[in-house]
């Protein structure tokens, strides 16, 4: 089945000869060297000078025998590499692409086949840029260009069909596309198959390009976009969800006059995801939606109180937050948070908990958190948690006694509830217990070497290599 996604409004095609109308080449995918390269176009990325190969050809094709296969993979490294192609280069540094190939044309849309398997949260990406080289400033101008993303996934093959935007005069010298399958927060496994590619020659009447917004706070917003040519106002439209069904009051088809720019005030608190997009109104003829942009409320986290205290640690915990992407911990010795203990100030992560070390007994310490958002920044501090920590217990924190065919754990209130294993010597494991009071007794082989190891409920792990128990 036939499908077709138009981001702006076609009011009519300019037929122009196919010999004239200037084109890239490889367009459908047909021409490989190998599984892994596509004639003309980049299919790797180098790092530290090795190729990572990001596209493959595959014989699920929109027409012809082959198309792109752009995947996302987990090194081993344990780094994620989004699926990506693209007609020029890609710098890993900036992870901006560069160079193209060579273009004197200025055209209107572009127009691409996609079928898209998306995983978690993931977008695809479309881009292109024209580009022209300035002998003055000794590099390439961008003239104008594309980027669209999409978060759901496509089923079947779909024509997009998306404008290119002019922001700067003069004709280009040069043309870079670009796909994706992962943009932002990257998730393995998803894969998008990119055929048929056309460059498009004709008029529109272009839909406002949305950006990401500005001025973000936890109960407000400023919404901004690039604006079209003969454009009387723009139409903007707020809501909670993906599929505008939950508008937020005061923004639904909200006629916002002739600007780029629109505060937003979001006057229910619960709400912390937000979505807009905008129709251009040319003199009552209003054109289609445009590209939607979403992004996270900066809501700050709750902390909670501390637990698994002792005289040198305890464990930090708050909120969880579906929406941010990590946290940011403060720690400090003075509740003003200006006298910040050790590395603890800005410390990022990406759990709700954490355990604080190498602190002293009976002394009190503060802490905070921040939540962080991709596009939304910092949200505020959370409320501050006072932990004291408690007095250093006597020397033998931990005790292990031989006894006959026996061991004794002597311990302080901190090895409550940990975990012993013990190993043989060849790693099999003999037995396993808790420490539910001050002092636990454990079975051990006759005449062998083994291993105890001790989890603390903190996660501390203490190992000792044990010979041979007394008879």
């Amino acid at each position: 089945m036939y499908k077709l996604i138009i981001i702006g409004l076609i009011l009519t095609i300019i037929n122009i000869n196919p010999f004239f109308a200037q084109q890239i080449p490889n367009s459908d995918f047909e021409l490989w060297t190998n599984s892994n390269i596509a004639e003309n176009w980049t299919t790797y990325i180098k790092v530290e000078g090795i190729n990572i190969y990001t596209a493959s050809r595959s014989n699920d094709a929109n027409t012809g025998n082959y198309a792109a296969k752009l995947e996302t993979k987990t090194l081993i490294t344990g780094d994620v590499v989004p699926g990506m192609i693209q007609l020029g280069q890609m710098n890993v540094n900036t992870a901006e692409p560069y160079g193209g190939y060579p273009y004197t044309s200025k055209p209107t849309a572009l127009s691409v086949n996609l079928k898209y398997d998306q995983q978690g949260g993931d977008s695809l990406i479309i881009m292109c840029y024209l580009s022209k080289y300035s002998k003055n400033e000794s590099k390439s101008i961008i003239l104008g260009g594309t980027f669209y993303s999409y978060a759901q996934p496509v089923e079947e093959y779909t024509t997009f069909l998306t404008p290119i935007y002019y922001l700067e005069e003069g004709e280009p010298d040069t043309i870079n596309i670009f796909f994706s399958s992962s943009y932002k927060s990257a998730h393995s496994g998803s894969t998008l198959w990119v055929d048929d590619i056309e460059i498009m020659y004709g008029d529109y009447l272009l839909p406002p390009l949305a950006k990401d917004p500005e001025n973000i706070k936890d109960t407000s917003f400023t919404a901004t976009w690039t604006g079209a040519d003969f454009t009387n106002s723009y139409i903007l439209d707020v809501a909670s969800d993906i599929d505008f069904n939950y508008k937020i009051a005061g923004y639904n088809d909200i006629n916002v006059g002739d600007t780029n720019k629109f505060n937003v005030v979001v006057q229910d608190t619960s709400i912390k995801k937000i979505f807009y997009r905008l129709k251009a109104d040319y003199d009552s003829i209003i054109t289609d939606y445009s590209n939607i942009i979403s992004f996270s409320l900066p809501y700050a986290p709750v902390c909670y109180e501390a637990t698994n205290i002792t005289h040198k640690s305890f464990t930090a915990k708050w909120q969880h937050l579906t929406t941010a992407d990590y946290y940011i911990l403060d720690v400090a010795t003075d509740s003003l948070f200006q006298n910040f203990f050790q590395n603890y100030y800005y410390f990022t992560l990406d759990t709700n908990l954490f355990v604080v070390g190498d602190l002293q007994p009976m002394t009190d310490y503060y802490y905070r958190v921040r939540a962080r958002y991709f596009i939304s920044e910092k949200s505020k501090f959370s409320n501050v948690i006072k932990v004291t920590t408690i007095e250093k217990p006597e020397d033998f924190e931990l005790k292990i006694l031989s006894l006959p065919q026996k061991l004794a754990f002597v311990t302080d209130s901190t090895f409550l509830n940990a975990e012993i294993i013990m190993y043989s010597a060849t790693g099999q494991i003999h037995s396993r217990c808790f420490m539910k009071t001050n002092y636990t007794e454990i079975e051990t082989p006759s005449k062998e070497i083994f291993i105890i190891q001790i989890t603390k409920e903190n996660g501390e792990i203490i190992r000792k290599k044990i010979g041979v128990v007394s008879e």
